[in-house]
């Protein structure tokens, strides 16, 4: 099954978008991967965080954050 799942962390309320790899897919879209939702987003311009809590933007490589395991 491939798709994506969100989660809520309740303690915080950040938003966490899990990314099952697609079958044959290269890139990110063949890879387990995290986006990090942005609270404050305005746009498309800052929609998600990178792996150490800054805005980036939607699409960018370093939206994509990748299972300690495969870094």
């Amino acid at each position: 099954m491939s798709g994506h799942h969100t989660y809520r962390d309740p303690d915080t309320g950040l938003r966490i978008r899990y990314d099952e790899p697609a079958p044959g897919a290269s890139g990110f879209a063949g890879k387990d991967h995290f986006h990090t939702l942005n609270p404050n987003a305005t746009g498309p311009r800052d929609m998600y965080l990178d792996k150490n809590g800054n805005p980036v933007k939607k699409n960018s490589k370093a939206s994509h954050i990748l299972p300690e395991k495969d870094r």
